[in-house]
Parts: structure tokens; sequence; C-alpha cells
């Protein structure tokens, strides 16, 4: 039995130890995987064009210039009798970087009849950076948003503090497992014959979001658990609820 004992234990070593890499591994990296974003088609404004002086500053409204009559920061436009002038935002386009210019768009009968820079220079076209449309992480096809807990301390301090309560409210005390609590999930368990409580905190639920499947199986739980006090040994709380959040 001692035998057997004992190389239980080397076993469960073993296995903690590669677990311990895969969580060191992740989080020295990139915690989540950068989003590949997704633009719609860039505006394009060239001489000849059908367009309207009302459709550009629509257009321009959609890309978040603002209505300035000085032109001296990017992103902002001004109406000035037959012509619009753009101070246009630099954007990296598939073709080649274009920076920021000061562009003048002229129209007569709802078409454009010229395109120059500042100085009256022809132009012939010129573009706006293209609308994004979204962040696309194409492992599991999600926008997401990227914060620190930092950020949102300071933006939406209730949010950490309801987050806490509602979902483990030992968070800062813990060490990644509560054993009452896990005691506590296992019985109910037992005695309803099925999963009913899961006992897991803040600290587990990532590990189970980052590493793991949400099949419930109690190899899944140890490896959460084992996981969880890794995490608490190697990162502050904080790094852990940006993690999570």
């Amino acid at each position: 039995m001692l035998v057997l004992a004992l190389v239980g234990v080397a076993l469960l070593a073993i296995w903690a130890y590669f677990l311990n890499e895969r969580v060191v591994e992740r989080f020295s990296g990139t915690l989540w995987k950068l989003p590949a974003t997704v633009y719609a088609a860039p505006q394009e404004i060239y001489v000849g064009q059908h367009l309207s002086p009302n459709k550009l500053v629509d257009d321009l409204d959609a890309l978040h210039y603002r209505d300035r009559s000085d032109l001296v920061e990017t992103g902002t436009f001004a109406r000035v009798g037959n012509e619009i002038r753009i101070h246009r935002r630099a954007f990296d386009f598939p073709d080649g970087n274009e920076p920021d210019k000061q562009v003048r768009v002229v129209f007569v009968n709802d078409a454009v009849k010229a395109v120059t820079d500042a100085a009256g220079a022809d132009l012939g076209i010129s573009r706006l950076e293209p609308m994004m449309i979204g962040q696309l992480y194409p492992d599991i096809n999600e926008d997401r948003i990227l914060l620190n807990a930092e950020q949102v301390q300071k933006d939406a301090p209730l949010l950490i503090k309801t987050l806490i309560t509602v979902e483990d409210r030992d968070f800062y005390t813990h060490h990644g497992v509560v054993p009452s609590a896990v005691l506590r999930a296992l019985f109910v368990n037992l005695t309803s014959g099925h999963t009913v409580q899961g006992g897991s905190t803040i600290t587990q639920q990532l590990a189970k979001n980052l590493f793991l499947t949400p099949k419930r199986t109690y190899e899944r739980k140890l490896a959460e658990m084992i996981m969880a006090l890794e995490m608490e040994w190697h990162y502050p709380k904080d790094k852990i609820l940006e993690g999570y959040l």
C-alpha cells in the first residue's frame, strides 16, 4: 500500500509539474490572443465621382470626424461653400501607409470636381481610412475588448465589487482554492447523484476557461484546483482578476 501511495504521489507531482508549465507559459506571454481587426472597404474620393457634400459629411460622421474649422487636428473637417476640407487621418492600407493629410474636395452638382491638397496641388483621388467592423478571434469567432484590472477599477469600481461579492467573496484572502467550499460541493454532488455545485473560486474558473474543457469530471476538477494553486503561487491577485475579466 505504501508503494502504491508513493507511486500515486509521484504521478500527481509529475502531472502538477506539466500543468504548471502550461500556466507559466500562458501567463508569461499574451494571456489572450490578439484579435484580427476587420475593416470595411475604404472610402475613395475622386474627380468625376457622383457624391454629394451631404453624403460625404455622413461618411465622415460615421468615421467619427469632427466639424472643426481650424483643421489643426487629424480627424476633423470643415464645410466651406461648395468645398469640404478634411484633415485625413493616417492609415496603414494593404498597399502601403498613407500619412495624415489635409485634403480639399470641390463639388459641382453633387459630383466631385476637384481633389487637391491644402496648397491646391491636384491629387485626383484620395481615400479615407476604412471603418472598423469588429475584432475577430478566429479560434472562437468572438469579438472581445481587452481590459486590465486597473482600468476597470478606475472606470467601474462597482463592477469589481459586485463580481467578487457574487462569484468569490474570499477572492483576496484565499490561495486559489477554498477547501471547505470544495468539500461542501463534493458532499452535495455525491448525495444528489449528479453535479449540482462547483465550489469554484474565480481563480479556478479562470483555470477552467484558459486551459480545460467545460466537461464536468473529477479529473478536470482536480486539474482545475492544481492550476488555480499554481496561478496564485506565481501571480498577484490583480493579474488573475485581469485574466478573468
